[in-house]
């Protein structure tokens, strides 16, 4: 097992980084488009469903940093977004 660990290529700090980054901007972009879906008056089968793979896991913490002020939509449709992701 430990020899199978060490015949990953090495990570560093940067590689780091931009994946985070660009989770952040994926998640993001996906929350944008959920939220214009619900704003558009989209019935419930119309609503968009978001295609980042780790939308919920994402969702359940950064929620609070993509948005720099209050969120101005419906709170409880951002919290209860799970009716439209698997």
């Amino acid at each position: 097992m430990y020899s199978q660990l060490l015949s990953f290529p090495v990570l560093t700090v940067e590689d780091v980084k931009l994946k985070i980054k660009t989770i952040r901007t994926r998640y993001a972009a996906e929350l944008a488009k959920l939220i214009n879906s619900e704003n558009s008056g989209a019935g419930l089968h119309d609503m968009y469903v978001p295609k980042l793979f780790c939308f919920k896991q994402a969702h359940s913490f950064l929620l609070a940093f993509v948005f720099h002020k209050p969120v101005s939509t419906d709170a409880n449709f951002i919290n209860n977004f799970s009716t439209f992701v698997d």
